[in-house]
């Protein structure tokens, strides 16, 4: 340190991996969080599992439900009936960004 300032690394760039193609390819700094559970939705997740004992253990879905208070299942219910609107909204922004981005790497601007 030198005036309360960190010394600067002569050896190292900041802005290295930004120019770097590959990098932004392979999702960057973003790729330190790729995991399976990327791809899990977990309201579907937590929708489909209550369904199945619903289906298979009324029991055991009677229980779960009763820990909550009538506000938490009211609000999860409103939140788990929503979720085949939501995928869908989502899956739309999904294909109109993809157009968008599309159509700037050919050069047409909006």
């Amino acid at each position: 340190m030198k005036n309360g300032k960190p010394d600067k690394d002569e050896d190292f760039d900041e802005d290295s991996d930004l120019d770097d193609s590959d990098y932004e390819d392979n999702a960057g700094e973003y790729a330190l969080y790729d995991s399976p559970l990327e791809k899990t939705d977990e309201l579907v997740y937590v929708k489909e599992t209550l369904e199945g004992h619903h289906n298979t253990d009324q029991n055991a879905y009677n229980y779960l439900i009763s820990l909550q208070s009538q506000e938490e299942q009211t609000a999860m219910h409103a939140a788990l009936n929503g979720v085949t609107q939501m995928i869908e909204r989502e899956e739309a922004c999904r294909k109109n960004c993809d157009i968008l981005e599309e159509k700037m790497k050919k050069g047409n601007k909006m």
